[in-house]
């Protein structure tokens, strides 16, 4: 017999128990555009969430996708759901969130818009139930499938048995308590807007609070209906400065409203606003450099002298009004 050759052997990588924990797992809702990262998990399947943004990166949690923990966690989640099409569970790991791609991904979800860069994050990093992996094989081998589903269903129905769906993980597996508390939460459109993340950015979080009571009809029919409201409360804000000086929930009103126009407009408030305060910025710098060309400087200026300058550079954008 000849001797085996060790160095004819390839070597085995060898995975450390840093490298085996170090997927995050994510967890998106699609309607909404809100994707939130899994922070606390135990062996049961049950779970907490933190946004999957910058600031709470160190209470991501970080697991072995192929521990049992994580399988009880996938098997749970996806008996909970109603409507199982609306989420997904996605697993990266770790040093994968800083590559630009996801970045752009995940900053494109957190302004509420689904883009290319996120259809590919989904194409590459969603677990798929094993059911829906078959169906989406490719279209070829969809036909024959079914064929042979409905003759395994029609066997099984003539010999008293009913066949149950495929899953990838044990039934017994399933958390029917954590089931009922969630569907028990989520049963009042009022849970569902506590479901909302309270630590989104707040125009986010009223638009999509408002697209929750739209979802029953509680919504106004145009945006100039929403506009009127805005009128309104300007008259209260300004009510609210003549007699007491402080109108704060009124300002807050005031927000509230701007933000039912603006999506009632088709448009993200979060962005708008981001957008207002970029050409603000934009403008005032075109301000200075005006004074700067007339030998002038902010210092010692009045208002009115600055106004004069700011319409100068409004005209020269093009733009007559803000």
């Amino acid at each position: 017999m000849a001797k085996k050759n060790v160095r004819d052997e390839p070597l085995k990588p060898q995975v450390t128990e840093n490298e085996q924990m170090s997927d995050i797992v994510l967890i998106l809702d699609k309607m909404e555009l809100l994707l939130q990262a899994v922070s606390k998990l135990d062996k049961d399947g049950r779970y907490e969430t933190v946004p999957a943004d910058k600031e709470h990166r160190n209470s991501f949690l970080k697991i072995d996708r192929y521990a049992n923990m994580f399988e009880n966690f996938l098997k749970n989640f996806w008996s909970q759901l109603k409507d199982p099409t609306r989420f997904g569970i996605l697993s990266i790991k770790e040093d994968t969130l800083d590559n630009p791609e996801v970045r752009q991904a995940v900053e494109d979800l957190a302004a509420g818009k689904k883009t290319d860069a996120v259809e590919e994050f989904l194409k590459q990093y969603e677990i798929v139930p094993r059911d829906k992996e078959n169906q989406s094989i490719n279209h070829q081998n969809q036909e024959e499938m079914a064929k042979k589903n409905e003759t395994q269903q029609q066997a099984a129905q003539g010999d008293g048995t009913q066949q149950q769906p495929q899953y990838r993980y044990n039934e017994s597996m399933i958390n029917w308590e954590q089931l009922k508390k969630r569907a028990k939460h989520l049963e009042t459109v009022t849970g569902a807007m506590k479901d909302v993340s309270p630590s989104l950015p707040a125009l986010m979080r009223a638009a999509k609070v408002q697209h929750k009571a739209k979802q029953v009809g509680f919504d106004w029919d145009t945006p100039q209906d929403a506009l009127q409201k805005v009128h309104e409360e300007a008259d209260e804000v300004r009510q609210e400065l003549d007699t007491q000086g402080k109108p704060g929930e009124e300002l807050g009103d005031l927000l509230f409203s701007c933000v039912n126009v603006a999506r009632l407009c088709g448009e993200q408030p979060e962005l708008l606003l981001k957008s207002a305060t970029e050409k603000f910025i934009h403008r005032f710098e075109a301000m200075e450099n005006l004074l700067k060309q007339d030998g002038k400087s902010l210092e010692g200026l009045t208002l009115r002298e600055m106004d004069v300058y700011w319409e100068k550079v409004k005209a020269s954008s093009g733009r007559t009004c803000s």
